[in-house]
């Protein structure tokens, strides 16, 4: 377990990389759930795959940019029930968002294939404890 927190450490010596890293993928997944789109399907459920695999990046990398920056100020689990509401929240936008788009649909699917992948990302920073220090010679 203390190999994945050094692991996170070397990945990300400042502290503000996964922020710049996490508020990217924001922008893309945004992007790319609002264009059009005529993805042709490689795999059998390869959209919702695809959610899981999205939700799964964007919980992980939220949970150690809020790990860096709030963390020593709250409890984990607090941090950690905050960064579920985040990203629910933020899948709930894409589909609200989404109903609203002539050339789009909002899917209960993708909302619950979300909801997996942020489970999925709460089980993994819990099972192997991804509780990064931010050590002082990576702080900006």
């Amino acid at each position: 377990m203390l190999f994945m927190n050094r692991l996170v450490n070397m990945v990300f010596p400042f502290r503000w990389i996964p922020s710049i890293l996490l508020l990217f993928l924001i922008d893309l997944a945004t992007l790319l759930s609002f264009q059009k789109t005529s993805v042709a399907q490689v795999i059998a459920l390869q959209d919702k795959v695809l959610h899981v695999l999205a939700f799964f990046v964007l919980f992980c990398l939220g949970h150690i940019s809020l790990h860096f920056d709030i963390q020593p100020r709250f409890r984990p689990r607090l941090v950690l029930l905050f960064n579920v509401g985040i990203w629910l929240a933020y899948g709930l936008f894409i589909e609200m968002v989404q109903k609203h788009l002539s050339y789009r649909s909002a899917s209960l699917g993708d909302l619950i294939a979300d909801a997996i992948g942020i489970c999925a990302g709460a089980i993994f920073v819990t099972v192997f404890k991804i509780y990064p220090t931010g050590s002082n010679h990576g702080q900006v």
